[in-house]
Parts: C-alpha cells; structure tokens; sequence
C-alpha cells in the first residue's frame, strides 16, 4: 500500500488490501501524520475520506499527498461549466518522470471551487474534532510556517494563504507579528498573489480542511484547461 505514516518505526506493511493493515492498528493514535506515495488522485481522496470517517473521534490528523495531472472540482460544481472536457481525460502533459500522463477529472467530497494539481505541488489535509475547528486555524498554522521564509505571507478572509505585493509600511504601522491576517507590506496597485485556496468538509463529530500550493508557471495552462480549446501553456 503507497501510505506511510511518520513514526518512530518503519512500515513492514505493503498489503494491498483496503483498509490497510498499518491504518487499522492506528485508529486509536490521538495524534497522526500520514504521507502518501501514490500520486492517483482518486485514491489520494479516498485515503483523506477515509481517515476522515475512522480516525478517533478526538484525534488530530495531518495527511500530506501530490497528485498527477488532474482538474479538481468541488461537490457542488457543474464540469461542464468549470472544465474543457474536450481536454480533460483526453490530452497529456508530460510528468516529472519523463512520461506522458492523461489529465484527470476528479470530484472531491468538499465544496469550493476548481483547482488544477500536479507534481509540482504539495497538498494538505487536517482533520480535527468538529469541536476544535474554525475555517482558519489551520491556513494560519501553515502561514506561521511560510513566514519563516517570507513575511508576506497572510490569510485573506476567504480563508486562502496570499502573499502581499508593495513597499514595506512605516514601522510604526506594522501589525502584532502573531497577526497572520496581517502584513508590513501593502499595495494598492497589486493584487496579492494567492498561494493556497481553502476547501472544508464538516460532519458531526469530524471537520477537514484541505488546501493546495498554487504554482504561478502553470496558472496559464490552468485557464487553458479549464475554458480554452488548447494545452500547449502546460
């Protein structure tokens, strides 16, 4: 099985049956992360929703997966309206391997709208107590982490991870630095660029949040794949 799971032993499991083996025997663990080595995006999403229905009921998990070339729509949309179908299914884009791969349509289980993954971007996925969970708690964990690296990093208030464009503000108009909604920078003349779209599934007992890393090289051939008649930007 193409699942590995971040622990203080190594998986000796490869069963191919579902659900596998190495899952069960951590249903109870309060606290999980889980990797996936398989880039199919239909089973990536199986994988998510189902750790999202049988992972104990007061457990953090963090479920991290790439997926090859596929358009994913929200529960709620109309493909024909969000995707070229003419496209999708049918033409290739060539993956990090060197071989040509079929872009895929996929429907996830939360709303939200289209995205476009591949191997160049890293998806995420918690799951939590319904209890415990706001729409941006867990976009401001990740952001918390980006600003290591980059201080223009913030969650805008549809919950997506941006980056703010411009000239740093006077110092004395800088906001708390624990403020991830918030930045020094500010431009009136640009947008900022979006990282990270948000998406969520709430049940009873157990809420996920899942999001996607945005790669500004491809957002052309995204546009193609999705209204357009051509695949050459990809």
């Amino acid at each position: 099985m193409p699942l590995r799971l971040l622990a203080s032993r190594s998986l000796r499991s490869l069963s191919t049956h579902w659900p596998p083996s190495h899952i069960s025997r951590t249903k109870d663990w309060k606290y999980q992360i889980w990797i996936s080595r398989s880039h199919d995006p239909y089973l990536n999403l199986s994988i998510e929703h189902y750790l999202l229905q049988h992972s104990r009921q007061d457990s953090v998990v963090l479920f991290l997966y790439v997926n090859s070339p596929c358009v994913v729509i929200g529960r709620n949309q109309n493909p024909w309206l969000e995707a070229n179908l003419r496209i999708v299914g049918r033409n290739t884009v060539q993956g990090n391997n060197g071989k040509e791969k079929v872009i895929q349509l996929v429907r996830r289980r939360s709303g939200g709208g289209t995205v476009f993954h591949d191997e160049q971007n890293v998806n995420y996925s918690v799951i939590c107590p319904t209890a415990d969970f706001s729409r941006d708690r867990h976009a401001e964990m990740v952001t918390r982490a980006m600003r290591k690296f980059n201080p223009r990093a913030r969650v805008n208030k549809r919950h997506d991870i941006v980056l703010d464009r411009g000239q740093p503000r006077p110092k004395q108009q800088w906001p708390d630095a624990k403020d991830m909604h918030q930045t020094a920078f500010l431009s009136e003349e640009q947008a900022s660029l979006k990282v990270s779209g948000s998406a969520f599934k709430l049940t009873k007992h157990r809420s996920l949040h899942h999001g996607d890393e945005s790669i500004p090289e491809v957002q052309g051939g995204i546009v193609e794949i999705k209204v357009g008649t051509s695949i050459t930007q990809l």
